[in-house]
């Protein structure tokens, strides 16, 4: 299975303001409450992801943050991502790229491959421009299914 294969374009946000993570990632959160259902939404979901990653920061060297929560009772994955023009400070690491993961508590190994596929993503510089001179969702989405972009396998899925 591609990564592009768990994208929306309406779970997409190419953001040029200056924000919070807690900004960002309520962003994200209402994004994918809008479109999706989940047994825990909003507020709640918020708090739990920013508690989830006070215990285990979750933003890497190469310049993505990867929040996530293994939900019980949700038997999906859902992917929401903010590519930032500004990009946030977490843990003294430039942040330009977000994405939020929301997967339930057995698919381990499909979340896995997700987050090491992102970040082989993550290294590779020319791919990283095309994502980032995207205007929105849709452009995003076009660049990772089509001829502009290698397309980003997830093991084992």
């Amino acid at each position: 299975m591609y990564l592009a294969s768990y994208l929306n374009p309406q779970d997409i946000i190419v953001e040029s303001r200056v924000l919070s993570k807690e900004q960002v990632y309520n962003d994200l959160v209402n994004r994918i409450c809008r479109n999706h259902h989940l047994p825990v939404c909003g507020k709640p979901l918020l708090d739990m992801i920013m508690q989830r990653d006070e215990e285990a920061p979750t933003a890497y060297n190469s310049g993505i943050a990867i929040p996530h929560i293994r939900m019980e009772g949700f038997e999906d994955t859902v992917v929401a991502m903010a590519l930032l023009q500004n990009p946030l400070t977490i843990n003294e690491i430039k942040v330009h790229w977000v994405v939020l993961i929301i997967t339930d508590k057995s698919s381990s190994k499909i979340y896995l491959n997700m987050v090491a596929a992102l970040l082989k993503l993550s290294r590779d510089s020319q791919a990283m421009n095309r994502l980032t001179s995207a205007v929105d969702g849709h452009a995003v989405l076009h660049h990772r299914r089509h001829r502009h972009a290698r397309r980003v396998h997830i093991g084992g899925c």
